[in-house]
């Protein structure tokens, strides 16, 4: 996949205090970087399930980066934005969390809620589907 991201927040957030990660979710990526991931992942998505593609996104986030905790790279803790995970060559599960939740929120606009636990977030999706489709 070949994809431009706006690399103006990563710089911004080198010196910006540190923020509730929640806080960190809710940073919008730029309008420029929305469009390309939007031009990016369409043929990825195109006909498949709302599962397929919640697949598709979660596995992207996950394998699409190298793993390293913020303290062996940054040398203490250092939650990304989601726009910051194509800036750094590492990323942790915190970081993909925050990639993720915005790449669902942009392409399949699912309710969904970020879960934290010490040293560590999740997040889960909400979609009601009807009986007939319970096996996507």
């Amino acid at each position: 996949m070949n994809l431009l991201v706006d690399r103006t927040i990563a710089e911004i957030m080198k010196g910006y205090p540190l923020i509730s990660e929640f806080q960190y979710m809710a940073i919008p990526m730029a309008p420029r970087t929305n469009e390309n991931i939007a031009a990016a992942f369409k043929p990825w998505l195109e006909g498949k399930t709302l599962r397929q593609s919640l697949e598709m996104l979660v596995t992207f986030t996950r394998s699409a980066f190298n793993y390293a905790e913020d303290k062996a790279v940054f040398g203490s803790n250092k939650p990304m934005v989601a726009e910051e995970v194509f800036y750094y060559p590492q990323s942790n599960c915190e970081d993909r969390v925050a990639l993720c939740y915005n790449l669902v929120k942009q392409l399949l606009n699912l309710p969904m809620i970020v879960i934290a636990y010490p040293d560590h977030l999740t997040w889960r999706w909400h979609c009601l589907i009807p009986r007939s489709y319970s096996n996507l």
